[in-house]
């Protein structure tokens, strides 16, 4: 069974809408005033979260927080309650980043994120959850390759025959359409209308909308064993990784737009997320281990990793979080947490997971 990350708040972090007198935001990251921040006395409250999420729920819970800066290194969270612009006094302040009220919102229910990441891994037949500490907090007995979770719901999506989900504590189990032909290597899920993306081992990549209804959004001649999906909701677009053609490609999420390729890498992609805001694909290969970043307005691809050293097993996995770069690999005993330039900032779990068997995982938020 394999987790597909999960952080999706790339772009879209909360939601904006009125529920029991409580009022939600969306918000957006804003890229002039990236590296930048207010001085101290224009805030409403400095705290040190977690993720950007996080950030964005304690601006939402604030009646009067229109935007905040959240900063990637020290975790600082700084609410303001105004919009900035180039004619505010700003200090610098790297890896700080700036988010605002988005002017275009879709009602959805407001996550409660907690701030503290999870990390789930599929061992074989056995899904195993753990906290960041490496705690044990819950296992399902399943195997899938493909796994969703869905902050909105807090519920996790299970790439089993027909889909399920159940929630964080592995109860209340739901199916969802109905049986497909195939294996699913990959899902996602756009959490403003709930339509599900797969990716599906017999050719196809589809999209199973909320009544159950499947259809086919590539034409055939383009796809042939789609691994990895990501969706851009801002954009409503859908961009997959093929194993057997080495490419990432895209499409428009209601499947009316031609099968763009983005690049040809000449290595099988088994691990794939994107940075939306940076407009970078993130990769890695199957049997070299190698970690790629391809540049969307550059087209082109850097090796990350190794920089000059060699790299053990095969990548079988790769997410975003928190702008670092999570991996695994099949053959090592823990996760991989590196920087975005590449370097090593952790061994998660080390010792905990098996080798022999551990080829997928997830980031729980």
């Amino acid at each position: 069974m394999k987790f597909l990350w999960l952080s999706v708040f790339t772009l879209f972090i909360s939601s904006s809408f009125e529920e029991d007198g409580k009022r939600f935001k969306l918000y957006k990251r804003q890229w002039d005033l990236d590296g930048k921040t207010v001085q101290n006395e224009v805030t409403m409250g400095i705290t040190s979260v977690n993720s950007k999420r996080h950030c964005a729920s304690l601006c939402t819970t604030n009646s009067v927080c229109i935007s905040f800066f959240f900063n990637t290194e020290s975790h600082a969270c700084k609410l303001v309650d105004k919009q900035i612009n180039s004619s505010d006094t700003l200090v610098d302040e790297i890896h700080s980043l700036y988010y605002e009220t988005n002017i275009c919102c879709r009602y959805v229910p407001t996550p409660t994120p907690t701030g503290i990441p999870r990390l789930a891994v599929a061992q074989g037949s056995v899904i195993t959850m753990f906290n960041y500490n490496g705690t044990s907090v819950l296992t399902i007995n399943t195997q899938v390759r493909a796994m969703f979770y869905h902050p909105f719901q807090e519920r996790l999506y299970l790439g089993t025959n027909p889909l399920t989900s159940v929630n964080l504590n592995g109860t209340d189990e739901r199916t969802h359409g109905s049986t497909y032909t195939g294996t699913l290597m990959a899902l996602e899920i756009d959490m403003y209308d709930d339509n599900i993306y797969m990716s599906v081992s017999n050719y196809l990549v589809e999209r199973l909308a909320p009544d159950g209804v499947l259809k086919n959004i590539a034409n055939n001649v383009d796809v042939y064993k789609p691994r990895q999906n990501r969706l851009d909701t801002v954009n409503s677009v859908l961009y997959w990784a093929d194993e057997a053609l080495q490419t990432v490609k895209s499409v428009t999420s209601d499947g009316a737009s031609t099968v763009k390729t983005l690049f040809t890498s000449r290595k099988v992609v088994w691990g794939m997320d994107i940075d939306f805001n940076e407009r970078k694909i993130y990769w890695c290969a199957k049997s070299t281990g190698e970690v790629w970043v391809f540049d969307v307005s550059t087209a082109t691809n850097t090796k990350l990793v190794p920089n000059g050293g060699s790299v053990s097993g095969s990548c079988s996995g790769l997410r975003l979080y928190n702008d670092y770069i999570y991996l695994i690999y099949y053959r090592l005993n823990y996760i991989e947490k590196r920087h975005k330039n590449g370097s090593l900032a952790a061994k998660i779990l080390e010792g905990q997971i098996s080798a022999s068997t551990t080829k997928y995982f997830a980031i729980v938020e």
